[in-house]
Parts: structure tokens; sequence; C-alpha cells
């Protein structure tokens, strides 16, 4: 172990901690320093103010109160990094744990230190941070599944829906997650197809963790491997279109697809969003078509490009419509 006077203080509250007694002996094997040295280690802790008892004779073992442990030390930095954090969950696609991190900063506000508590309240007070319009969020319950698995290193059975709207059941020992280009991935062995596999986390429709264990290995970089498999994914197109409309009034289901970002702009509406193909621009523009108010296309100049080449087509089927009489009757009564 490495000599360092605070890790070594810090490595004896983590030792002590929620485990009762434990022997000076055992202290010395893990620190890897005499019984002697344990002793002004933990002389310090208490000249700290850490509620760290001790017995006395052959069988010396050491404990710590938690219930009377000191308020959390953390710098303003530190408390401006855990809000930053705590606050950025949509960000990274897990905008439904948004309740949990508000209880997790209550709680925060209450053990930190007072000019800490303070960085904190103030970053939630001014600092708005919203989820991102490029990535795809998580249902709550299948992260909470995933991780446990994870921790406990348990197999997971999971529903799973591909590309093709094909639903599966898998049974997969997890390596561990990759957030990459707006999106989760979980990997792992994949019992079905007998090799590793990388699963898209928002197409896993339900996930159990089992009673079944497993050893991960210990060398496998998850995110380097998704970056491996995935090498034929396009730059995505961000698009960014304004409609004179006001956001109640833009539908985001049908015309406009799903995952959109929307936010008041000069009288109207701005709207994200982020498609990976071509396809999908070309599906959008013809959405965009249908609107009955004025919008304004922004970019990409691909999305500008589908847009008038949709605008032509419909008024080229316009203007051959009107050799056709049953499309020039007029309508009524009659």
């Amino acid at each position: 172990m490495t000599y360092d006077p605070t890790m070594r203080l810090l490595t004896v509250l983590n030792l002590l901690h929620g485990r009762g007694a434990v022997s000076g002996t055992e202290l010395a094997r893990r620190l890897e320093v005499s019984p002697r040295t344990v002793q002004r280690y933990v002389a310090r802790l208490q000249d700290l103010g850490f509620p760290v008892t001790s017995t006395r004779g052959r069988g010396a073992s050491y404990s710590l109160r938690a219930a009377e442990l000191p308020p959390l030390t953390f710098s303003r930095e530190e408390a401006v990094a855990l809000g930053v954090g705590l606050g950025s969950l949509g960000l990274l696609g897990l905008a439904e744990l948004a309740p949990a991190a508000a209880s997790a900063r209550a709680k925060l506000r209450q053990v930190l230190p007072t000019e800490a508590a303070g960085q904190l309240s103030t970053l939630e007070q001014h600092a708005g941070i919203g989820a991102a319009a490029y990535t795809v969020q998580l249902d709550e319950g299948v992260w909470a599944a995933i991780v446990e698995a994870l921790s406990q290193g348990c197999l997971l059975e999971m529903s799973y829906l591909n590309a093709a709207a094909e639903r599966s059941r898998r049974r997969l020992r997890p390596y561990g997650t990759a957030f990459y280009q707006g999106r989760w991935y979980l990997v792992g062995w994949c019992e079905k197809r007998e090799e590793e596999r990388c699963f898209r986390i928002d197409r896993i429709e339900k996930a159990d963790p089992t009673s079944d264990t497993f050893t991960a290995p210990s060398d496998f970089d998850v995110l380097a491997y998704v970056q491996r498999m995935m090498p034929h994914l396009p730059a995505p197109f961000e698009v960014s279109v304004w409609l004179a409309l006001p956001a109640p009034q833009v539908r985001l289901e049908g015309e406009l697809g799903w995952r959109t970002d929307l936010s008041d702009e000069a009288g109207g509406t701005r709207l994200r969003c982020l498609r990976s193909e071509r396809r999908e621009l070309r599906m959008l523009a013809a959405g965009l078509l249908t609107i009955d108010a004025e919008i304004k296309v922004d970019g990409p100049p691909e999305l500008q490009e589908e847009l008038s080449q949709a605008a032509a087509r419909a008024g080229q089927w316009a203007t051959q419509g009107t050799d056709n009489p049953g499309l020039t009757r007029p309508l009524g009564p009659g």
C-alpha cells in the first residue's frame, strides 16, 4: 500500500464503518503497518472528532459509532460537482431518476457543512438543466434491474425488442454499461447467441436479476467494445426548426415523430431533435409540410433539401390532379 497519511486515515474509517469491532491485528494487516502505528492513526482520528472507541489488552479492537459521525466535509467545488451531477441525469437519459435525485440533494443539504450546503442551494436556484433533445431516455425499472445484476454479479433475464421490432427472451451475463452517441448500451455474454453481445437499454422492455451468479472478466472495456461494434453509426443530423405555433399546438406524435425537444422562442416554438438516417429526415420533412403555420428550417442542410424536394413533389402531384374531373368537381350539396 502506498504511504499517504491521509489515505491511511480514510482507509481506517472505511474498515471500521458498519462493521462493529475490528481487531487491531486485522487493521495492521490490512494497512500493512504495525499495531502501534494503528494506535497512532486511531488517536489522530479521535483528535479530528471521529467517534472511534477502543478496547485495551492483547485483543485490542476498535469500533466507530456511526450515529455520531460529524457532518460530511465537502469543499465548495465538491458541492457544485454533486449538484451538477445530480441535476444532469436527464442529459444521460436518466430523467426518470429526477425524483430520487431531488431526494438525494435534500439529504445532502442536511449533512453538508453550512457553506457547502449554501453552494448546493444556490446551484439549484440559478442553474436550470433540462433533458437533452438527443438523448434516449431509459426506464427506471430496467435501469435498476441492470444495476442490481451488476452489483450482485448475477445473470439477467430480459425481454428485448430489436430494430426490426422482433421480441426475444435473453439470459445475459452483464459486464457493464456504456453511454455512446446519446444512447445507453448493455454489454455481456448472451447465452442465447453464445457470444458477447451489445444491447440498447432503451429497447429492453423488462429485466429481472436471477439468483445465478458468474464472474465477469476483470479487463473487459465495455465502452471500447461498443465503439468497436458500431463503427457504422453515421454522424447524427441535428435538426433545428422554428414554427409559428405555441408549443402545446405542436404535436409530438405522428407527423413530427418522437423524442423531440420544444422550447418557446420569438413568439413561436423551437423544435430540436436528432435523426441518424437520411430517410428519417425525409419523414420529418413530410410531416412538417402538414403543419398549417410558418416554419423556418435552420438546419441541417439535408433537411432543407428534403423539404424542398417534398414540396416540389406535392406541387407536381397537385398540378397533375387538375386534369382529373373528379378532383375539380365543386364540393357541397347536390
